[in-house]
């Protein structure tokens, strides 16, 4: 009696219980593959400006001999943010939608930095230093930081829709 009243009161709790798919999974993936790269991308380029920053400072400082060099790390690939946007199987519309949202939002804050990133470092290239002591320099950092906290909010919005979107489909 018992076993009859656990089938038929418990059983179908536990039958309904959504599992994701491994299309899911690997929709998912993608995203957080892009998420990932994107962190990467930035992490390099704030190492590298803030390496540079601290050089310009003991350059002016007079306590650094040669003038501070600057490069941009990096070399953008588009290959991680297209396969997120084009594979997105097994996602209901609204779940892709925010999705790909959150992400082309990531994307645009990633792509106003790299731009900066390689402002600065054509600015040095062409020596352009030489003619305003780096005032165009300390002008690209300065507008650099909120373009990284802007992004920073976009990467812990696309983390939180992630998150909600594996609960959802667990």
């Amino acid at each position: 009696m018992r076993f009859i009243l656990f089938v038929w009161l418990i059983a179908p709790l536990i039958l309904t219980g959504q599992t994701i798919t491994a299309v899911q999974q690997n929709t998912l993936n993608n995203y957080v593959d892009y998420t990932n790269k994107s962190a990467e991308e930035m992490s390099s380029i704030t190492t590298s400006v803030i390496k540079y920053f601290a050089d310009l400072r003991r350059y002016q400082a007079r306590s650094y001999l040669g003038v501070p060099r600057y490069a941009c790390p990096l070399q953008s690939d588009t290959y991680y943010f297209n396969k997120a946007m084009t594979e997105t199987h097994g996602l209901d519309a609204a779940t892709g939608a925010t999705l790909k949202r959150k992400t082309e939002k990531l994307k645009s804050a990633s792509v106003k930095i790299d731009s900066l990133c390689k402002a600065l470092d054509t600015y040095h290239k062409l020596q352009d230093y030489k003619q305003d002591n780096f005032g165009k320099a300390q002008a690209l950092i300065k507008d650099l930081i909120p373009l990284m906290e802007s992004w920073n909010r976009s990467q812990t919005e696309l983390a939180a829709a992630l998150s909600a979107a594996f609960r959802k489909l667990q």
